[in-house]
């Protein structure tokens, strides 16, 4: 088996418990967990857990707590640590209770498993509104760039990732949901007719904006890159305080989130991704016309 392979056993292992007959168990365990760290309780000794379980019945059951709690250390959700802070003896020290706390990819596993759980079918949008924060964004880190300010450069070009996230995330969803909508053999007739003009609109929109502000962030894009994109990186990175990361490994990261950036939008991108997304919802509102003809 390759290092890779073991790579992605070693993430599944996170996901054991979602499977296990007890699944809903662990789920309120986590959970717990995640509740703690709202009051800044990041470690939970078992009757800490118990405490927080109400009136679950595993939380009157010590052993089947500790059952549960070493399961989840052993998959890699939890980490496991013991006590020994309140030990005042020998005897003591040797019955250590254990500690627990979330591991980092452990928290991250809960929380896909808790996005899942939480969402509903059909949420997604295309978010006219990113386009514009997309401009203007860039517009505010080129200044900020030009002067120096590298702190506040590098929270600009943290939202400027955050906002392409989104809205990449939520149009792929909403063509899910579109595509869905037009191949399914029993349409709702009444429910899309009622839709029909709220989707129409909203794709027009989106297309008229797209179309409106696409030059815009490119010529954006094109501003930053002319302060020198070796430099505002340079800015961003030495404002950057992730302790865990060298310098090098920051400087890769922000030039990943900036790559992504221009594999959008660059002016200079052969096949960029904005390109798709004007193909995408051309497509969609000729799906929907299509489909509102065999309805009426």
């Amino acid at each position: 088996m390759s290092a890779a392979d073991l790579v992605v056993e070693e993430r599944l292992e996170l996901l054991r418990w979602v499977a296990a007959p007890e699944r809903l168990t662990y789920l309120a365990i986590l959970a717990a967990f995640d509740d703690a760290k709202i009051a800044y309780e990041v470690q939970l000794r078992p009757p800490e857990v118990a405490a927080r379980l109400g009136d679950l019945p595993i939380g009157g059951d010590e052993e089947a707590l500790g059952r549960a709690l070493d399961a989840l250390a052993q998959w890699g959700v939890l980490e496991r640590t013991f006590d020994s802070a309140r030990v005042g003896s020998i005897a003591e020290y040797r019955r250590r209770r254990p500690v627990y706390q979330f591991s980092a990819l452990g928290e991250r596993a809960y929380r896909g498993v808790r996005e899942l759980l939480g969402a509903r079918e059909g949420e997604g949008q295309l978010q006219r509104f990113a386009l514009r924060q997309l401009a203007e964004g860039l517009d505010a880190l080129r200044g900020f760039a030009a002067v120096d300010d590298g702190e506040r450069a590098l929270a600009q070009l943290n939202q400027l990732d955050l906002v392409l996230g989104q809205l990449a995330e939520r149009a792929a969803q909403f063509y899910v949901m579109v595509g869905s909508m037009t191949h399914q053999v029993d349409v709702d007739a009444a429910r899309f007719v009622e839709l029909k003009d709220l989707l129409l609109g909203h794709l027009h929109g989106f297309l008229d904006d797209l179309h409106r502000w696409a030059p815009t962030i490119a010529a954006g894009i094109a501003s930053v890159e002319a302060e020198g994109i070796e430099r505002v990186l340079g800015l961003v990175v030495a404002a950057d305080e992730s302790v865990f990361l060298t310098p090098a490994q920051r400087l890769a990261g922000w030039r990943a989130r900036w790559d992504g950036l221009v594999s959008w939008f660059g002016p200079h991108q052969r096949q960029a991704r904005v390109d798709e997304l004007d193909r995408r919802t051309l497509a969609g509102i000729r799906e929907l016309t299509a489909l509102l003809r065999r309805l009426l």
